[in-house]
């Protein structure tokens, strides 16, 4: 592990497979519009010369005014790519660009900054990614519908269905998703937290013919590794902690 200057934690991966050149990766936690956080990790990805980021979900963008600033006025054209959460304002991510990237399945935000819609793989540093982002949000009845909690911040059963196809026909490298497996959120957080979500990522993974070399996910904000058979889970902290795969 990394100690950054900053204080942060940082973990440091390197793919021994290295049959064609792998680009370094930061996978970043859970943000939840931390302006700060947010400058903290383009300043690591600076320092290691990273060619993407990857964020887990609760990002914050398109709802907290001075990130969406940053990121229109920021100078690095390093992209972004996020999954979403169940803290991300769905109605503006939406409707905010008329420019559907449909060749990535994605959908530009902000500048240099793709949301990566449920169900579909995209090609980052070398690797094929699959995401999947939404989950429940156990503090629903305390937030504001269309201010606060949005009804979309669950997959629907087409998404589900395309994620469980494209896991088994694309067969990625990597799976980022925003909730995890229920048996690998209980094993490595000892955690009851239950979901449909997590249950139905949990009959995925266990019904899939294929198993991913690596599965990053948040929703949890703890920073833990923990290698199940063929697939190493990464729940990737919050507020800038990230995890580099080089």
């Amino acid at each position: 592990m990394i100690k950054s200057l900053l204080g942060m934690r940082l973990r440091l991966e390197i793919d021994r497979r290295k049959k064609k050149t792998m680009q370094t990766v930061m996978y970043v936690g859970d943000l939840h519009g931390d302006l700060d956080a947010i400058k903290n990790v383009e300043i690591w990805a600076d320092e290691i010369n990273a060619e993407a980021i990857v964020q887990v979900g609760d990002f914050g963008c398109l709802w907290f005014n001075d990130v969406d600033e940053y990121f229109n006025t920021r100078l690095s054209k390093r992209p972004w790519y996020t999954c979403g959460g169940n803290h991300d304002n769905y109605d503006n991510w939406r409707v905010s660009s008329p420019l559907y990237l449909n060749r990535f399945n994605s959908l530009e935000l902000l500048p240099n900054v793709y949301w990566i819609k449920r169900g579909h793989c995209q090609e980052i540093g070398n690797r094929k990614h699959l995401f999947l982002g939404g989950a429940t949000s156990p503090d629903k009845l305390q937030r504001i519908e269309g201010k606060t909690w949005w009804e979309y911040e669950m997959p629907t059963y087409q998404e589900l269905r395309t994620f469980s196809e494209e896991l088994d026909n694309e067969k990625p490298d990597v799976v980022i998703t925003h909730d995890g497996p229920a048996n690998i959120v209980k094993d490595m957080l000892g955690m009851n937290w239950d979901s449909a979500l997590s249950r139905d990522l949990q009959n995925i993974l266990d019904n899939s013919t294929h198993k991913p070399k690596h599965w990053y996910f948040g929703h949890y904000h703890k920073f833990i590794q923990e290698q199940k058979e063929d697939t190493l889970f990464s729940c990737c902290g919050a507020h800038g902690e990230a995890f580099i795969r080089s």
